[in-house]
Order: structure tokens, then C-alpha cells, then sequence
């Protein structure tokens, strides 16, 4: 991600403690020179400001000037992080009273309320989008009826933006994709025509039966799929005009048609997501009916819409509001939502790391590929579940069932689980449910020797709550991690004597009290009581003073965090259906999102609903959002 991308969510994280945290107290009406100056002057300006400012965070400007432009929000974000987690001001220094807090609080609320969501909307700007790796290759399968194979098996890997790979602004084209692309459409198109179960999807006879005049009638359906939208006269003629050419050249009209179909592969119009720009910049347009097709079946499928959606945007049928909803709830139960599930939840949660994670097997012997592939599909599995049977988006912090079978369940000290096949497992105990306690979570956040309280504390903060924590400041070492140290003592006990460092010890004040929740879990994710003989300490508190003791209490303290939690998740969705990072005035959608969850009982069905009924979603602009970042 760039490094505005970097502050731009970082903002976003912030933001959302506004909405779950309301400041009460003074009200904002009185004034920059009552509520926020003078807090300033008195608890920040001793470090902040000069050229040797802490943190590079210089407040001199506050001061002397109130937030009057969207140019200031992301450094008013930052103040009001620090200040409403009790990071700022350090211990040993004056700290504010909670009268103070409410008052620079609610007056921070209050501008950057107004600021982000001042003016006209705009559903924001999404530049012609590439199909990525997984959406070329569903796409390919789908319009083809493949028989078998992997279309994008030869693609260069794909970039990441805002945390995940079908970002409009990083998929960028190179000569090494056209290569690939043509070669893959001659092998993938032969390979259906020769099959008799893909031609007869594809509605086509037998090869020898193909006559020349009849080759339009089988190219105008054909280029209708790939280009997810009807086609005009001119491109069904083009087409018709090359089969008809390789089919004189070749006297086999099905060569000439195959021509056609390799040719349509390669266009823009089936490797892109094109929708056209609105005709005044300064408008937004509606998407139509087969681009909102396209959009929602990018979204939960990660391919192109079926029959049944193709119909619907044909008829027109799809923009009617039950419809729409309708359609979302079928696509959700359908297999191919296994994609969202996989892309989506595997790029939100880290998943993709597990795949390369490399624990020390003469430390962890139980560890191996096998036992790798099972926590991987636990995790997909459980989300799956929530996603189909339309369950509370709370069980993805807390729940009493997994998906388990015998190898996992003995990697986790259960019983009664017989053979290698995934299924249903309920739980007795609250020291496992949910994905935080899941072997997959536990092992991508650990070193391959150790647990990682630090990496579990900041995927906590980063993934479920939306709030990362800063980068390290340079010149820190790291823990040791040799085996001499690792026999002497606890980790908590010798992170104890690493974090004395002050310049590391505001940050490991919100990350390692979480991450010392989990400290049962070994770094392959099976429960000990004990290290080194001396018992686990995994008790904790959090900087506004919540206390725990174990994975069950952290998970608990979580869920009264839900409504984070759900904005969040609000955000990681809206970014992956629009191809686009958020900015600082979707604050406003994503607040709308997460309210209509919580009225909805937090059903996962809720949320995402709300995220296609978004104008973001359903239409298009040329411009940023208001108060975003051009």
C-alpha cells in the first residue's frame, strides 16, 4: 500500500472510535479557543513541536488555528486517536481530566463530522478494473463450461492495494499478461469445443454440423457472456467477419468460430470492468442494470453473473429493490460463494499468510502440510457458514462450534472426532470459538520457534477493529530469540524487560496485553497450561483499564467492542465490492452500514445488503468523494 493509502486508513481506523465512543460533555459550539487550544498548549506542545518532535508530529498549527478544511482531518484523527485510548498523554506525564477529554473531544467529533460529509455525496471514482488472477480464471471456467483446468495458472501474480488484489488502481497491464492472455484463450477455448459437455452449455452441435452461415448465430450469445452486457451490431459483424475468414482459409467453420471466441478473450471489454464515465464530470451516473449485475457478481462470486442475473439486468428486473435482495440472499447460499469466502475472508483475515508460514518442526513435530491445509479450511469453512446459513457476524469473535476433523481435533485436545473429513463440531468450552482461537490465526501470528504476543496483539487491533498500530520507531531491537533465552523464563516475563524501553512502551501497552490473551495457544495453536515449567500468565489490561484473565475473557471484552468490530468489517467489505480504498467522507456510508447491522442483529446478510444498496455501489462518479483524497 502507498503511504497515502497507509494514512488514509489509518484515518479510517481512527474514525470509528467516534462512532462507538460518543464524547458527552461541553459542547462543540464553544469553540476551538475553549476546548481544543488550551488542551493542546497544556498536554501535547512539550513534545510535539520543533523540528525534533515526537514521532514526527508537530502541533505548533493547532494552536493558533482551528480545523477549517479537509486537509486537517488526518492530523486531527491522529490527535484524537492518541487521546481518546488513553495513549496520550504517556504515563509519568500531567494527564487530562475526563472533563477535558469530552471537551476536545466532542469539539473533534463535531468538525470532522461536518467536514467529511459536507456537501453533495459522490459515490467516488473507479477507474476501468482488470480482472485479477481468480476472476479471470472463475470467468473463463463459467463462460466456457471448462471441463477442467486453471486459466490463470500462467498470469503474473497480482498487486495488493488497501489490503486486497481486485484494486482498480494497482491492476495494471503488461506485455507478459497479453502473452498470457492470448495463450490461454487458443488453449482453453480449444479445450471446450472439443468437449461435448461444455459445447452443450455453450449451445453449440457437433463441429462437423457448424456450417459458415450460421456462424453469427453462434457468436452474438457467446460475445453477450463475455462482455456481460448486449452488444451492437458492429462488434457481432467484426467477429462474424474473422470466422468467416478463418473458415474459408481453413474449410472447418468450427476453426473460424473458434477464431472469434479466442479473439473476444483478449478484448478490453472481457478482461476489463468497463463502465463508461458520466458525460458532465460533475455528475453521477447510475449504474445500469447489466453493469449492477457485473458489480454484484464480481462481489460474491468473484465471476461473471449467470443466466438467472444475466436475465434479470435484460429485463431490467434487477434495480427493483426486493429483487436486488433477492438475488443477493440466492447468491450468497449458491457454492460459488466459496470464492467470497476465500478471497474475500483470506485476504481480510491473513489467511494467505498461513500458506507460508513455516513453524520449526523439531520444535512442533505435530505440524506438517496436512495439518497446515485443515486449519486453512476450518477457518474458510466457519466463515462459510456464518456467510450461507446468514448467522451474526458476533460468532466470528465467539462461537460455540468449529469445523474440525480427527487430526485437528487431536491438534486441539478433543475427542471424539473420527476421519480425515471436515465437519460441524460443537464446543463444550469457551477456550476455543471463533477465528482468533482457530490453529490458522494462532499460527500465521507466531515466529517459528515462539508465540508472538506483539504480531497477535497488533492482528487483533488491525484485522477485527480496524485500529493498526504505528510502525516500530527505527533503531529497536528485537526480542532474542535464541534458545538460550527461550529457557530462561516466560515470553511475557522477558517482553516484560524488553518494553522498559520507553520509546516501545506506548505502543506495547495496547498490543501485548492483547496478545498475551492468547498466550495458552502455542505458536501452532495447541493449548498449554504451562512454559518452562512455570505456569502461563495470560492475563491482561487494556489502556482504558478493562481487565481479563484468558482467551475467554478477551473474547468477551471484544464483543463489547462489536460495534468497531462491525464498522470494520463495514469497511473491509465496501473496499473489496467497490475496488477501491475508502476515504475520509465514506465515514458517512460506512457509519449508515453499520447502524442498519445492528438494527439487523448483526446478520452477515444484513451487512452485506447494505453495502450493495450503497449509492457507492449502485452508481458511478467521476471524482472522489467529498472530503477524500484526490
Amino acid at each position: 500500500m502507498s503511504p497515502l493509502g497507509t494514512i488514509v486508513q489509518t484515518s479510517m481506523g481512527i474514525l470509528v472510535l467516534f462512532v462507538i465512543a460518543p464524547a458527552q460533555g461541553v459542547p462543540a459550539e464553544r469553540g476551538w479557543s475553549e476546548a481544543g487550544a488550551p488542551f493542546v498548549k497544556k498536554y501535547c506542545l512539550g513534545c510535539h513541536q520543533g523540528p525534533k518532535a515526537k514521532g514526527g508530529v508537530g502541533l505548533e498549527k493547532l494552536v493558533t488555528s482551528a480545523m477549517e478544511s479537509t486537509s486537517q482531518i488526518d492530523l486531527w484523527s491522529k490527535v484524537a486517536e492518541q487521546v481518546r485510548t488513553k495513549s496520550m498523554p504517556p504515563e509519568g506525564k500531567p494527564q487530562p481530566s475526563t472533563k477535558e477529554l469530552d471537551a476536545v473531544n466532542s469539539w473533534i467529533d463535531e468538525k470532522i463530522l461536518k467536514l467529511a460529509c459536507a456537501g453533495p455525496g459522490s459515490p467516488g471514482k473507479v477507474t476501468a478494473r482488470r480482472l485479477n488472477r481468480t476472476e479471470y480464471a472463475n470467468t473463463i471456467r463459467d463462460l466456457l463450461a471448462l471441463p477442467g483446468g486453471n486459466p490463470a495458472e500462467d498470469l503474473p501474480a497480482d498487486d495488493v492495494g488497501y489490503g486486497f488484489d481486485n484494486i482498480a488502481d494497482v491492476l495494471t497491464v503488461s506485455s507478459l499478461h497479453l502473452e498470457k492472455y492470448l495463450a490461454a484463450a487458443e488453449k482453453y477455448v480449444d479445450m471446450s469445443l472439443a468437449s461435448p459437455i461444455s459445447r452443450t452449455s455453450l449451445k453449440l452441435p457437433h463441429p462437423s454440423a457448424i456450417k459458415v452461415e450460421g456462424l453469427e448465430g453462434y457468436i452474438r450469445p457467446f460475445l453477450e457472456r463475455a462482455y456481460r452486457r448486449p452488444v451492437s451490431d458492429i462488434e457481432i459483424k467484426k467477429y462474424t467477419k474473422l470466422a468467416v475468414q478463418l473458415s474459408d482459409e481453413t474449410k472447418e467453420p468450427i476453426r473460424g468460430l473458434a477464431a472469434a471466441y479466442q479473439a473476444a478473450l483478449i478484448s478490453p471489454y472481457f478482461l476489463f470492468r468497463i463502465e463508461p464515465d458520466p458525460i458532465s464530470p460533475a455528475t453521477v451516473r447510475d449504474l445500469n442494470s447489466f453493469e449492477l449485475a457485473t458489480r454484484l457478481s464480481y462481489f460474491l462470486w468473484n465471476s461473471m453473473p449467470d443466466i438467472e442475473l444475466f436475465n434479470l439486468a435484460k429485463s431490467d428486473e434487477l434495480k427493483k429493490p426486493e429483487v436486488l435482495e433477492a438475488q443477493v440472499k440466492r447468491m450468497l447460499k449458491d457454492k460459488k460463494s466459496e470464492a467470497f469466502v476465500v478471497n474475500f475472508a483470506g485476504q481480510w483475515l491473513n489467511l494467505r499468510n498461513l500458506d507460508i508460514a513455516q513453524p520449526d518442526t523439531a520444535r512442533f513435530p505435530r505440524f506438517n502440510d496436512p495439518l497446515r491445509y485443515s486449519m486453512k479450511r476450518e477457518t474458510e469453512m466457519f466463515v462459510a457458514h456464518v456467510v450461507r446459513e446468514d448467522r451474526s457476524i458476533l460468532e466470528l469473535i465467539d462461537s460455540n462450534y468449529t469445523f474440525l476433523n480427527q487430526a485437528l481435533a487431536a491438534h486441539y485436545g478433543l475427542p471424539k472426532v473420527i476421519g480425515p473429513e471436515l465437519r460441524k463440531v460443537d464446543l463444550a468450552s469457551g477456550d476455543r470459538g471463533g477465528i482468533l482461537t482457530q490453529g490458522s490465526v494462532l499460527t500465521l501470528t507466531s515466529n517459528p520457534t515462539r508465540t508472538n504476543p506483539v504480531k497477535r496483539g497488533k492482528w487483533i487491533l488491525e484485522v477485527l477493529l480496524g485500529s493498526p498500530p504505528p510502525p516500530p520507531p527505527p533503531g529497536v531491537e528485537e526480542l532474542k530469540d535464541d534458545n538460550k533465552a527461550q529457557l530462561s523464563g516466560t515470553l511475557r516475563q522477558r517482553m516484560e524487560q524488553h518494553r522498559a524501553n520507553p520509546n516501545c512502551a506506548v505502543c506495547h501497552q495496547k498490543l501485548d496485553p492483547l496478545g498475551f490473551g492468547l498466550e495458552n495457544y502455542d505458536a501452532v495453536g495447541t493449548w498449554r497450561a504451562k512454559e518452562n515449567d512455570q505456569k502461563i500468565d495470560s492475563s491482561g489490561v487494556l489502556p482504558g483499564g478493562e481487565k481479563f484473565d484468558g482467551p475467554k475473557e478477551l473474547k468477551s471484552i471484544l464483543l463489547h467492542k462489536k460495534d468497531l468490530f462491525t464498522r470494520n468489517l463495514a469497511d473491509r467489505l465496501l473496499t473489496y465490492a467497490l475496488g477501491r480504498g475508502m476515504e475520509i467522507a465514506d465515514r458517512c456510508v460506512l457509519d449508515k452500514i453499520a447502524d442498519s447491522a445492528k438494527a439487523g442483529d448483526y446478520k452477515m446478510s444484513v451487512l452485506i445488503l447494505e453495502v450493495v444498496r450503497t449509492e457507492s455501489f449502485r452508481s458511478k462518479s467521476t471524482k472522489r468523494t467529498a472530503g477524500g483524497v484526490s
